[in-house]
């Protein structure tokens, strides 16, 4: 019985082929494709801390957001009419608690109910949803006394 054990990098996205490269010790090598393919966990929403009534930042908790900021795609926010609008990415925490920030520029009001995706590489989360409960101000930065 003969067995390959591999571990594969950290990265994104999904259906890539397997190769395997072959070689002896005379020098012989080959490139076998087995026929399978490998893909990373899709991204995976598990909580969404709403915005400010006037819009702001979205926090987006969650696994699998890729390994660096860049590998964040189009963030979409649904309303309940299923219109869309962009949330622009501000920053990414991919070292547990994994997390996005995003800005969202629409208005909300207390009991409204909004939806949101997005990508990494190329595989799209689940969608997760927030309601607002109550108006909250917007954090503007840190002043150490």
């Amino acid at each position: 019985e003969t067995e390959i054990t591999a571990i594969s990098p950290s990265g994104t996205g999904n259906n890539f082929d397997i190769d395997v490269f072959l070689s002896n010790t005379n020098g012989i090598k080959a490139t076998v494709n087995v026929g399978l393919v490998f893909s990373y966990s899709a991204p995976n929403i598990s909580k969404i801390i709403s915005p400010p009534f006037n819009g702001g930042t979205i926090i987006i908790q969650g696994h699998n957001f890729g390994i660096q900021q860049s590998d964040i795609a189009l963030i979409t926010v649904y309303d309940d009419n299923g219109c869309s609008s962009e949330c622009e990415l501000l920053q990414v925490t991919t070292a547990p608690p994994e997390e996005i920030l995003c800005k969202y520029s629409q208005v909300g009001s207390s009991g409204i109910t909004r939806e949101i995706d997005f990508f990494v590489g190329n595989q799209k989360s689940n969608r997760g949803s927030y309601s607002y409960d109550f108006d909250k101000g917007e954090i503007s930065g840190i002043v150490s006394l």
